[in-house]
């Protein structure tokens, strides 16, 4: 049984090349996109089925049961864009008595993978707030 099928699991992570540990498939062996896509094939291949439950999940692509968003919300917004607000929802599911699981037969590559990158995007989700709090008139 899948982790969607246990009635506990209330969020549900994958595994990633640019994920914090144990979601992180460290050393790739790919080079380009074509050698990632039969590399994610193989991965799903050798652990189809497989899932295990975490204490927090790496929020840049979760599903969340319909249970789980009625019983506690969200992304709460006052956290901004990549800045913990995925450890908080994560904390309000495991709080509610929801577990996290991360499917381990799941990867998704990330192309942002790099330390520079990172610091980059994270400048750009600034930009981004500032220019979304503006009132819609000024806009």
């Amino acid at each position: 049984m899948g982790a969607g099928g246990d009635s506990t699991i209330g969020l549900v992570g994958l595994m990633s090349n640019y994920a914090a540990p144990p979601q992180l498939v460290d050393g790739v062996p790919y080079h380009d996109m074509d050698e990632m896509r039969g590399f994610a094939g193989r991965w799903r291949d050798e652990h189809l089925g497989r899932w295990f439950t975490v204490a927090k999940l790496s929020g840049f692509c979760l599903l969340m049961k319909r249970a789980v968003y009625e019983k506690i919300g969200g992304l709460d917004e006052r956290f901004g864009i990549g800045f913990f607000d995925d450890d908080d929802l994560a904390e309000r599911a495991r709080r509610a008595g929801f577990e996290l699981a991360v499917a381990h037969d799941l990867f998704v590559h990330q192309s942002h993978a790099t330390p520079r990158s990172r610091k980059k995007r994270k400048s750009d989700h600034v930009g981004i707030e500032r220019r979304s709090t503006k009132p819609v008139a000024n806009r």
